[in-house]
């Protein structure tokens, strides 16, 4: 890195620790430094070169940059799925579309779409992901992007579900940006929650709905009084522990049918109805909570995102029936895709209701049109 900011500044050696500006350096030699880094060392060649710009603006040092760009991997270390990506179906099909499904939000369907969509194209399958503490949802894309361009030249095809849908957004954009080849993008029923819950009984009660259960068989609130309670609750942006079961309180009918029962719960210990809920899942209860604590640190990643614009085509599978749970949501979901697919979004409409279109949704479904496969 000393060896490069030399060259640009044109010096036969610089000190490590001199400010950039105290090299000599301006704005113009930081636009050519920067160009120069992301050429010539590997640790910068996947930062944008807007964040480069931005430390060496600040007058970055070589050692300053130096650990900037060492803190960026073990962010990216400590995130992500944990486990390897790799590039599955018929991977020897150079050119054709990389279909890389994004875990989080399609569940175990992303394997059952993987195998159908892996019969003519090469598949990456993005497991959950794991959010670290400070982390946007911007850094989780780019640590995925990484990874699926270590294993293809593409053109790649990011695909997510739910909210899913907008890390798989985030991964098309930063692909873009890079320069890598992006044929399409695909999103199924993606409509992040507007707010974060951090309420543990409305948690679990969606957790539910997600699996295909239905929470008023394990005592949590009807799913028309959940609706009525998110309607009230989610405005706010954050949704506090307490707050479902506050709304025993009130004297709306459809609030208090979504408060009394949330109350019943949570003067249970978590613990019991934990093991309950993880029962009728079929899951251990250790495992449960990690996915409950890894999900929730998701969706607040992605309530926090600001999703921005995508100029380049991308195809919304909204849902043919609504859930009592939000019912103006496939209304919504549109609104929102087509504020940011600013580069043409088409739009189809799916068997099933938001949690039910997942199970129904085929490979061929998910596929780019022929001729974008052509």
């Amino acid at each position: 890195m000393a060896a490069v900011y030399a060259e640009v500044l044109r010096e036969s050696e610089v000190p490590l620790d001199t400010n950039f500006y105290a090299l000599g350096g301006d704005s113009l030699l930081a636009a050519q430094l920067v160009t120069a880094l992301r050429e010539q060392v590997p640790a910068a060649e996947e930062v944008f070169f807007d964040e480069l710009l931005r430390e060496l603006l600040g007058g970055a040092s070589v050692r300053e940059l130096s650990a900037f760009l060492q803190q960026g991997q073990e962010v990216s270390e400590e995130a992500g799925s944990g486990e390897e990506l790799v590039l599955a179906g018929a991977a020897d099909e150079l050119g054709n579309p990389v279909h890389v499904l994004i875990g989080d939000g399609l569940g175990g369907h992303a394997e059952r779409l993987a195998e159908g969509l892996g019969t003519r194209d090469p598949v990456v399958v993005v497991p959950a992901v794991r959010v670290a503490e400070g982390q946007t949802l911007d850094d989780v894309a780019q640590e995925i992007v990484a990874r699926v361009r270590s294993l293809s030249p593409g053109p790649f095809h990011p695909v997510g579900a739910h909210s899913g849908g907008v890390l798989a957004l985030a991964v098309a954009q930063q692909l873009t940006e890079l320069g890598a080849p992006v044929c399409g993008l695909t999103v199924l029923s993606s409509y992040p929650l507007p707010a974060t819950v951090r309420d543990d009984v409305l948690e679990e009660a969606l957790l539910c709905l997600d699996r295909g259960q239905d929470p008023a068989a394990l005592g949590y609130p009807e799913v028309p009084a959940l609706g009525a309670a998110l309607a009230v609750l989610a405005p706010a942006g954050d949704v506090p522990p307490g707050a479902l079961a506050a709304l025993a309180d009130r004297s709306e009918p459809e609030l208090r049918a979504a408060g009394e029962p949330a109350a019943v719960l949570g003067a249970l210990p978590r613990r019991d109805r934990i093991a309950k809920l993880a029962g009728a899942l079929g899951l251990g209860a250790d495992e449960l909570s990690e996915r409950l604590v890894r999900g929730r640190a998701f969706a607040a990643c992605v309530a926090a995102h600001d999703p921005g614009v995508y100029t380049g085509e991308a195809r919304l599978l909204v849902h043919e029936d609504e859930s009592p749970v939000w019912p103006a949501m496939a209304a919504d979901m549109t609104a929102l895709w087509e504020s940011v697919c600013v580069g043409g979004l088409v739009r189809q409409t799916v068997p099933g209701d938001h949690f039910t279109c997942r199970e129904l949704i085929t490979s061929a479904v998910i596929d780019l049109p022929d001729e974008e496969n052509a």
